[in-house]
């Protein structure tokens, strides 16, 4: 793998990642961010190699690029809440560009067939729901413990979602069980 991997967009939007690499069948890509707090980018890191020994092009993005200590980027930072401040305060659509450059990047590479997807943990969840809205001809989405977006996010998305969340989760779990209502009408 490469951790020092940088990815450019066409607009020369410059996106940190790791890059897993194994030669593998052409599969389709599949990327992978983070952004839950308190998990080690090195477990985060272990299931994108994992997803890549399947044979998928995985690019995970480093959506806390420049925002650490002395313009650091995800690994740079000692405290999950710091973290956690810092993604928060990075706009929303400056988080769907690095995952377009990303994806982008990923569809260029010569196994790519043509067909993406994105999974995300956490806040990752949330985003992967939400890039099924906001990243035209994304194929799928799978979300972990991610919340569902508003309605009119909802409304836009053209993509499936596989979405997960535990049953006995008071907050999260109603409202990932109330969308499949939702994305079944919305087709």
């Amino acid at each position: 793998a490469d951790p020092g991997a940088r990815v450019y967009s066409a607009n020369e939007v410059a996106c940190p990642a790791w890059l897993p690499w194994v030669r593998a069948p052409r599969l389709g890509f599949k990327q992978i961010w983070r952004y839950p707090v308190g998990i080690q980018p090195q477990s985060m890191r272990a299931l994108a190699d994992k997803v890549a020994l399947q044979g998928f092009i995985v690019v995970m993005p480093d959506l806390a690029s420049g925002m650490g200590p002395g313009g650091g980027n995800f690994d740079s930072f000692q405290y999950s809440d710091d973290l956690a401040k810092a993604l928060g305060s990075r706009p929303a659509a400056d988080k769907m560009q690095l995952l377009r450059t990303a994806r982008d990047y990923g569809l260029k590479l010569p196994r790519a067939n043509g067909k993406s997807g994105i999974t995300g943990f956490c806040n990752g969840g949330g985003m992967a729901w939400e890039s099924t809205a906001a990243i035209a001809g994304l194929n799928a989405a799978v979300s972990f413990y991610g919340a569902p977006p508003d309605a009119a996010t909802m409304a836009k998305i053209q993509a499936p979602v596989l979405a997960f969340a535990g049953d006995d989760d008071p907050g999260l779990a109603p409202r990932v069980s109330g969308a499949a209502p939702d994305m079944q009408r919305l087709g």
